[in-house]
């Protein structure tokens, strides 16, 4: 299976896609949020569900005492991207696959004019440039994070529409 160049907007809107919808500022910063660290669940007894059903907070609370915060477990978000990030992050990624999906339509083009002797040797072919592109596209996912990741996951589910090389 080929990547079609109907799926061309797709994959640009989806990994430009945080870029593409945020608009004016950038959102307020959140401030850190601490991690809280749970205690194992124990078994209920026959008390505790009497205790329960006579009182429907008493069980809220007794759980929550279990829960102890950690004080030195702090998330520490980095501040948003500015436009100008946002537009290099986005370059960066052209950058990195618009390579990927030309050699396709090269690749296409080529065996347009000049077709493979066999359908296994037309096979092979598509087969070497899935597993080029595939690496290509894994390795900007994986320098570029974040969102990317997200969709590099959704692409890994999709595979109706892509490559084993790139849902495996």
């Amino acid at each position: 299976m080929r990547i079609s160049f109907a799926l061309l907007p797709l994959l640009l809107a989806a990994a430009n896609g945080a870029a593409a919808f945020q608009t004016g500022t950038p959102p307020p910063r959140v401030p850190p949020v601490p991690l809280h660290v749970h205690a194992p669940l124990k078994a209920a007894t026959g008390a505790d569900i009497a205790s329960a059903s006579d009182s429907p907070t008493a069980a809220t609370r007794s759980s929550s005492t279990e829960q102890t915060a950690s004080s030195g477990d702090i998330v520490e978000f980095p501040p948003p991207l500015t436009g100008i990030e946002r537009t290099k992050r986005a370059i960066e990624f052209y950058k990195r696959v618009l390579p990927v999906l030309a050699a396709y339509k090269a690749k296409e083009i080529e065996l347009k004019f000049n077709p493979a002797k066999s359908q296994d040797e037309e096979d092979q072919i598509w087969t070497d440039i899935d597993e080029w592109g595939s690496d290509r596209i894994a390795e900007t996912i994986q320098d570029m994070k974040g969102f990317y990741v997200k969709t590099g996951q959704v692409i890994s589910t999709r595979v109706d529409l892509f490559p084993p090389a790139y849902t495996e």
